[in-house]
């Protein structure tokens, strides 16, 4: 069972810095895995209808190793991901906030552990009034991401998406 919710992702485009906001026109756009091939042909839009210009990888490397190669023009994968390959690869800049629509992440309990998921939640909730979630943050991901990241965008307190 999922718990309540404690954090956004969506997938968002990494691209060349000369690039921004011309993904459109890349003749090779990178995912990161094979499976996500009906994730772009739901939300990818016109300009990713034609599956020669997606190239897969199972590998996170492998897809970033063919952005700074040029065999790529622009990859997606998890905004958290992204936002932080981005600040440590000068060239290199989140173009868009979102390509899709956003998802969140949760913890997960075992199913038919009742007793479990609901002091959970009431957790999520009761830190979510201290903005837990926030502080979390602002200590462990606000060095990465500086100015980069919204935090409110990353964010989920006490389970409820704002």
């Amino acid at each position: 069972n999922k718990a309540a919710d404690t954090m956004t992702i969506n997938k968002i485009p990494l691209e060349r810095k000369q690039d921004v906001n011309k993904y459109r026109d890349f003749d090779n756009y990178l995912k990161e895995h094979p499976t996500d091939q009906g994730y772009f042909g739901k939300y990818g839009g016109n300009y990713l209808e034609d599956p020669e210009l997606i190239k897969a990888f199972n590998e996170y490397a492998d897809a970033y190793n063919a952005l700074l190669d040029g065999r790529g023009d622009a990859f997606s994968t998890d905004n958290t991901e992204v936002l932080a390959w981005a600040l440590v690869n000068p060239g290199y800049v989140v173009g868009i906030d979102a390509l899709g629509n956003m998802d969140t992440i949760a913890p997960a309990v075992q199913k038919g552990n009742t007793s479990l998921l609901e002091w959970l939640n009431q957790e999520i909730q009761t830190l979510g009034q201290e903005n837990f979630f926030h502080a979390a943050y602002d200590a462990t991901l606000a060095p990465v991401y500086g100015e980069a990241a919204n935090p409110d965008a990353l964010v989920v307190e006490g389970g409820v998406l704002n």
